[in-house]
């Protein structure tokens, strides 16, 4: 596993020095869908001097941030939403007089900057932040990510926006000890219960069961949980939203088909520095359960990427097979003019076993993440124009050119399925790649079922595209939310909307193929 950080306070002078971190807890309730998380974590100045301090923490890329409060010595301080250039100025401008504030901002995709002024010598910071998340279901899979510490990411953060403070730094060495408790309410708690991040104990409370961390846990991953066996499938709620209401409509549209649509598929591996230890034997595995679902009526091609990228390709019918360490290591010493070009293969039995013996040499050996030359290389792969073309990308997403690797996207003609491994990937990066362009992406941690994962991947893959072209609420509503670019059978298909009055009655949602 890679070095990752936890959310760490850490002094803007003086090099970056820690804020010693004395403790972390977490409580959270699952009820339905809706998932909501408080955190507190207290630090400690055990200097001489005053400190103006950062903190950097990490989200869920779909989470809305409810509120944060901070307690200072004796001093409780809570935020209140300003445009960023008046923020700014009160900031600075308590700073100058020598009070304590605080200034929040977005530092990136799924991370939050906490910048504290003048906490004292000896004085403890309380940092409490509450948010709320829409969780998916799968058929009778639900997985909830508690995001606890933060992957050094591939690239300058300062080209993409980032100021110095910003960018958390990583802590090899650092054990921050660490204790979570859930409710889990309703009917979601009959699910069965597990974590293959950590160790947990499940107990009955009153309305559900609760579940909480082993002693001894700390932070250095990410926590998994998984329900299985879920009962909640379809679900509506109305609440006031001001003068007005606002309606949550969640489905799990049953669209199975009997003849499933042959793939043309491009897959696309990361072998960076950063896949090493679990990652990349996940990466195997998934690449070793795709292949094993193909069938000659698929065609298919395969690249990894690093600091550059190699084209797998197969030997052709009159070829005698060049082993496959030998064909990666001659594409590796070509001159980077001299790059060759990928071509889609028919998925047969003899191709798909030379593309199986491939995958077990890949190892994490091309460097850095330069993963949008190698989008755009897969995506120069030529295809029949009748195909709808799909690439599934297996990577642990750890970049800050998020939204240049998404644009491309977007305009590349492709859908891509995004399969993250790792012990904390960038969610962010997974979902937008999917949802900007009608895919789909599924989150796999170690220990966890990443042949399960293909499955349910392939699943969509097979279907035939399909869209929301029409949903009739039983009144008009003043605003609606944007819905999925595409719809998977017994994937969670979340509707929102806001309305004056209150809505009563059915709503009607038209799913139909795309065109």
């Amino acid at each position: 596993m890679s070095a990752v950080a936890a959310a760490v306070l850490r002094s803007i002078h003086g090099h970056g020095t820690a804020v010693p971190l004395r403790g972390v807890t977490a409580s959270g309730r699952l009820t339905g869908l809706l998932f909501e998380l408080t955190v507190e974590q207290t630090f400690e100045n055990a200097g001489q001097k005053n400190l103006e301090a950062v903190y950097t923490f990490p989200v869920p890329h779909r989470a809305v941030l409810l509120g944060l409060e901070l307690e200072i010595g004796e001093r409780k301080l809570s935020g209140v939403a300003v445009r960023k250039q008046v923020a700014t100025a009160r900031y600075e401008e308590a700073i100058d007089e020598g009070n304590s504030a605080a200034l929040l901002e977005q530092a990136g995709d799924g991370l939050y900057t906490l910048s504290l002024g003048n906490l004292l010598a000896g004085e403890r910071a309380v940092i409490r932040y509450r948010y709320a998340e829409l969780l998916d279901r799968h058929e009778d899979h639900i997985r909830l990510c508690v995001p606890t510490v933060i992957a050094p990411r591939y690239g300058n953060a300062a080209d993409h926006g980032l100021q110095p403070h910003q960018v958390p730094g990583v802590d090899m060495l650092a054990s921050y000890p660490f204790s979570l408790a859930i409710d889990v309410l309703g009917e979601q708690s009959a699910a069965a219960l597990s974590s293959p991040s950590h160790l947990i104990a499940v107990s009955s409370i009153e309305g559900g069961k609760r579940i909480v961390l082993a002693a001894g846990a700390v932070l250095d991953r990410d926590f998994i949980l998984q329900l299985t066996g879920t009962v909640t499938a379809s679900a509506s709620v109305t609440a006031r939203n001001g003068d007005g209401y606002v309606s949550l409509v969640s489905l799990a549209p049953q669209l199975r088909e009997e003849a499933l649509r042959a793939l043309c598929l491009k897959l696309v591996v990361d072998c960076s520095g950063s896949m090493g230890g679990d990652s990349i034997a996940q990466a195997r595995r998934a690449l070793l359960a795709v292949l094993g679902r193909l069938t000659p009526a698929d065609a298919v091609s395969l690249t990894r990427f690093g600091s550059t990228f190699e084209h797998l390709r197969a030997p052709g019918a009159d070829e005698p097979g060049e082993p496959a360490r030998s064909i990666f290591s001659r594409l590796r010493n070509k001159p980077a003019a001299a790059k060759p070009e990928g071509a889609m293969a028919v998925a047969s039995a003899p191709t798909m076993k030379w593309f199986r013996h491939a995958v077990q040499f890949m190892e994490a050996d091309l460097g850095g993440t330069e993963l949008q030359g190698a989008l755009r290389a897969a995506m120069a792969i030529p295809t029949s124009e009748a195909a709808v073309k799909d690439l599934l990308l297996i990577t642990d997403g750890e970049v800050w050119a998020v939204e240049q690797v998404v644009d491309l996207a977007a305009r590349s003609g492709h859908r891509l399925f995004v399969v993250a491994v790792g012990a904390a990937p960038a969610e962010g990066l997974a979902r937008l790649l999917s949802e900007k362009t009608g895919g789909a992406c599924e989150f796999v941690s170690p220990n966890e079922d990443i042949e399960g994962a293909i499955v349910r991947m392939f699943q969509r893959l097979r279907e035939t595209p399909k869209r929301v072209t029409k949903v009739e609420w039983p009144v008009t509503p003043d605003w609606v939310a944007p819905v999925p670019a595409m719809v998977f059978s017994g994937d969670t298909l979340h509707l929102l909307a806001g309305f004056s009055t209150r809505p009563v009655g059915d709503v009607r949602v038209t799913i139909s193929g795309a065109a």
